[in-house]
Formats: C-alpha cells, sequence, structure tokens
C-alpha cells in the first residue's frame, strides 16, 4: 500500500490512482456475494474508501462521509459538465478520488485541478498502467 503521505508530485498521483484504482478493482469479485453486480463503470463509488485507506484513516464515520460527499458531488458535476468521464471508468475513479482527498483538506484545490488535467491529458497512459 502507498505511503500515508500524500504524492508531491503529477507523476507520483498518476502511479497512486493506478494503484488506487487497482485496488478498487480487486472488489468486482466481491459483488456478487453480497448480490450486487461490480462492474468497472462503479469502481468511482469506492474512490473515497480507497483514499482513506492509502492515507491511513478510518474506513468509517465522519471522515467516510466527508470523502464520500465530497466524491460524489465532485462526480455529478464533473459529469454534467463533461459527460464523457463516464465513457473512461478510471478518469471518474480519479475524480473522485482526488475529490475525496480535497474534501478532507488532504489537497488544495489547484492541486486537485492540476493533477485532474494531468491524468485527464495522460488517461492513455494511466489506462495502460492500470492494466499493466
Amino acid at each position: 500500500m502507498p505511503s500515508q503521505q500524500v504524492p508531491k508530485t503529477k507523476r507520483a498521483w498518476m502511479e497512486e490512482v493506478v494503484a488506487a484504482y487497482q485496488d478498487a478493482r480487486d472488489a468486482i469479485p466481491f459483488g456478487a456475494l453480497v448480490g450486487d453486480k461490480i462492474t468497472e463503470s462503479d469502481l468511482y463509488q469506492l474512490a473515497p474508501i480507497v483514499c482513506l485507506k492509502f492515507r491511513g484513516l478510518s474506513p468509517q464515520g465522519k471522515e467516510l462521509e466527508v470523502a464520500t460527499d465530497g466524491a460524489l458531488a465532485t462526480y455529478v458535476v464533473g459529469t454534467e459538465a463533461a459527460p464523457e468521464i463516464t465513457d473512461h471508468p478510471h478518469i471518474g475513479f480519479a475524480y473522485c478520488y482526488l475529490a475525496s482527498h480535497y474534501a478532507l483538506d488532504l489537497v488544495s484545490e489547484e492541486t486537485a485541478d492540476a493533477v485532474l488535467q494531468y491524468l485527464a491529458a495522460n488517461q492513455e497512459d494511466l489506462w495502460q498502467r492500470i492494466n499493466a
């Protein structure tokens, strides 16, 4: 698992988003155990809990509520502004992952925006790394 410290560079953020996405993806087979089919398009919903896990924070209570509210609000706004986000589950996940960090006051809005722009501009590389 990555360090509890937030990444300092855009490239380091990419590597962490890759690891976080892969971590979330590992949950897909377990959906059937609880009667839910989980697909890659659903992984954005797991971004807040993966954020908490990677930062070493409690995966319940107020922190989970704050991270989830921030992530889902950002996802809704993001998909309204740029519907193509839903065509790329890894970008939707990245939006929610960074938004969770921002909602928890772990990164500034400027950092979150800059990293998201970097990831969107390099989404093919991000996808290849996720699937490597």
